[in-house]
């Protein structure tokens, strides 16, 4: 812990230097005097007082600089007179520069841009608490490639499972004509339940969220609006709260507003939210039309439970309603709700009327089926990419070592005057740092345009839909990214060309 207590003098003596040198001199003066008045005292004449104070006192260069030595910053100070040299030997060769920063931004580039879609999907949680909990369910038809969820089958594992902290449904195919604003316009909408909210762990910036009554059939019209929404039609009015909306020429009343942070799952086209307002059965109610509705399932597993368990808990429920179905026959119109009820099986038989009845239970992370085959695809770029940077490095190296050449009797005369070899590498790395610094702030330039290419082009069948949750962005972790694999990049390409460089027979 020693090196703590000189830490400041150290930092001093680097932020400080002209201060600290004046401060070096004068008391190297001080103590010349003090020397010059004993040798004075003890019976010497000034002049020969002079020469005995200086022998003993030794020579002030060199005293300099065993204090600089000892303060342990001369590599800083060796580095920065480096950076300085090789700056100016780049900026005298601007062809050579020009070629080597747009090969290395090149490469540079695309590892960032791949990086960071890899860092949004792979690295980077959802933007929900507790999201590595949270679950998605659905029924899967194999020949169909369809995955659905019955509403029925919803409200069975909503009642019925012990693995599941909470459960939520959400239709996202929701549409309303809006009037009333300025140009009629169609909205895109989503029907949550009452606990979607909870379930996300998720609070509007402006009011609540649903309630028990409002998520029923015949249940008030309310609308909890999307944050981009509430700043184009409502110009974030603060008191828009108990305002109306006309959808579909009836009246919604503004119960909340989203925050801007808040990305609805899986699709960034959502403009407000209404009650999903599922009755007991699992069918739907919207403007006086029933009958089976299909909608897409969130589910909260609690602490410890893991997916396979929840699957089994799920597939259980469900084959017991499918057997009580079997063997009890058609149930009559008023019964409640159960594994021998209604519920879910009008969903199911309008599922098998309409493709296979082999149908297989799903549940995977949340994160895992926004992501779908994006993260196996990132990663398998990520490796590409890291070859093409590879070849960039060799291109860069090979132009180091031409110009290497044409360096023989600078670097000669350096160690001709006593630079060692590990101080003229030292040198020769630093230009190469610059250029792939130079390189790597050329290249992040470029992975901010490659990012916004691939975000829009990316279809939502390979997994691109997680990048509306989780949108990519050039945070801290992409620029710590950009910055090692600059500084890595210029030790490869620079490394080699400096050993050649520095292998001389000074004799020749």
């Amino acid at each position: 812990m020693r090196w703590l207590y000189k830490l400041p003098l150290r930092l001093r003596s680097l932020f400080l230097k002209r201060r600290v040198e004046r401060e070096l001199s004068d008391e190297l003066r001080l103590h010349f005097e003090k020397l010059f008045e004993e040798k004075i005292a003890s019976g010497l004449n000034k002049e020969v007082a002079r020469y005995a104070a200086l022998r003993e006192l030794g020579g002030e260069d060199q005293i300099k600089e065993e204090c600089r030595d000892m303060r342990r910053v001369n590599y800083i100070e060796n580095f920065i007179q480096d950076a300085r040299y090789g700056a100016r030997q780049l900026l005298r060769n601007p062809g050579f520069t020009a070629v080597a920063v747009l090969t290395l931004a090149l490469g540079i580039g695309a590892n960032t841009a791949i990086f960071s879609v890899v860092n949004a999907v792979v690295l980077r949680p959802l933007p929900y608490p507790q999201s590595d909990r949270l679950v998605w369910i659905s029924e899967v038809i194999p020949e169909l490639n369809a995955e659905l969820a019955a509403g029925g089958d919803y409200v069975d594992w909503r009642d019925q499972n012990n693995t599941l902290e909470r459960m939520t449904a959400y239709d996202p195919a929701v549409s309303f004509n809006l009037t009333g604003r300025g140009t009629p316009a169609r909205i895109h909408a989503a029907g949550v339940s009452a606990n979607f909210f909870l379930a996300l762990g998720v609070d509007p910036q402006l009011g609540r969220s649903f309630t028990h009554e409002e998520d029923q059939p015949n249940g008030p019209h309310t609308v909890v609006l999307m944050q981009a929404f509430w700043q184009q039609y409502f110009g974030s009015d603060p008191q828009v709260l108990g305002k109306s909306v006309t959808l579909n020429s009836a009246p919604y009343t503004v119960v909340g507003v989203m925050p801007p942070s808040f990305r609805f799952p899986g699709d960034a086209g959502i403009q407000m939210l209404v009650p999903l307002q599922l009755n007991e059965t699992g069918e739907r109610w919207h403007e006086g039309a029933a009958g089976p509705r299909f909608v897409r399932i969130i589910g909260l597993m609690k602490p410890e439970v893991t997916i396979a368990r929840a699957q089994a808990d799920l597939d259980a429920i469900r084959k017991s309603a499918e057997a009580s179905q079997m063997n009890n026959g058609e149930p009559s119109p008023g019964s409640g709700p159960g594994p021998g009820s209604a519920t879910g099986r009008q969903s199911r038989q309008v599922m098998r009327s309409n493709g296979p009845s082999d149908t297989q239970l799903k549940v995977i992370t949340l994160e895992e089926h926004l992501a779908g085959n994006l993260r196996p695809t990132m990663l398998t770029l990520l490796g590409v990419v890291g070859l093409v940077l590879l070849i960039a490095c060799a291109n860069v190296a090979n132009l180091m070592l031409t110009r290497a050449s044409s360096r023989t009797r600078e670097v000669a005369l350096r160690a001709a005057l006593g630079a060692g070899r590990w101080r003229l590498i030292r040198q020769l790395l630093s230009e190469s740092l610059i250029l792939a610094l130079a390189g790597g702030v050329a290249g992040l330039m470029l992975a901010a345009w490659g990012v916004r290419v691939m975000t829009r082009l990316m279809p939502a069948s390979l997994g691109g839909s997680i990048l509306n949750v989780a949108p990519v962005t050039l945070d801290a972790q992409v620029l710590l990214f950009t910055l090692a694999v600059s500084v890595v990049t210029g030790i490869l390409f620079g490394l080699a060309p400096a050993l050649a460089a520095t292998r001389l027979n000074l004799s020749e």
